[in-house]
């Protein structure tokens, strides 16, 4: 079975029953981020949807990448 789907695997297949991964969407100048936890505890960028073609360059706002708020 092949899932075409935006979520990262932890959210789609959590490694343990009842584990739902923690998720929220963040505000930006002109768009908006969604982040989830790691198990590190930390805030990773999942996707970014903007309607400035420069947010989509910034380091800061790839997915992956550890949000910082600044």
């Amino acid at each position: 079975m092949i899932l075409y789907t935006p979520m990262p695997p932890e959210a789609v297949f959590p490694s343990e029953a009842g584990t739902q991964m923690e998720m929220k969407t963040v505000e930006t100048g002109s768009g908006i981020v969604t982040l989830y936890k790691n198990e590190q505890k930390e805030w990773i960028v999942h996707a970014l949807q903007s309607s400035d073609p420069q947010d989509y360059l910034q380091p800061a706002c790839q997915p992956g990448a550890v949000w910082n708020p600044s």
